[in-house]
């Protein structure tokens, strides 16, 4: 039996990728998702609740936002991020799309 040290035998195993690796925030797709759904009903319960209408040009430059933000962090490697920032977005088009359907 050869006597390795204990991180030898670590990077033996596991390579460069355990130390110093960089992990998600959100790693957990499935988790994600449902904080994404718990802020989609967040936001949508604050916009109904306290805003009461918004306008068509805000409407479309929050979507806009919401989606660069959510480009930018599943480019960086936070695609669990990316749907927090998607849940806003949904959030603002729900709004309108229920503001449109009880208003006319």
């Amino acid at each position: 039996m050869s006597a390795t040290s204990g991180s030898q035998l670590h990077s033996t195993l596991w390579g460069d990728r355990a130390i110093g690796a960089r992990m998600a925030l959100l790693p957990d797709l499935a988790a994600a998702a449902l904080y994404g759904v718990a802020v989609f009903l967040v936001v949508l319960g604050f916009l109904v609740v306290f805003v009461e209408t918004v306008s068509p040009r805000r409407l479309a430059a929050g979507v806009m936002g919401a989606g660069l933000v959510a480009s930018g962090l599943a480019s960086i490697g936070e695609p669990g991020m990316a749907l927090l920032a998607v849940g806003v977005g949904a959030a603002l088009v729900a709004n309108h799309s229920f503001e449109w359907l009880t208003t006319r």
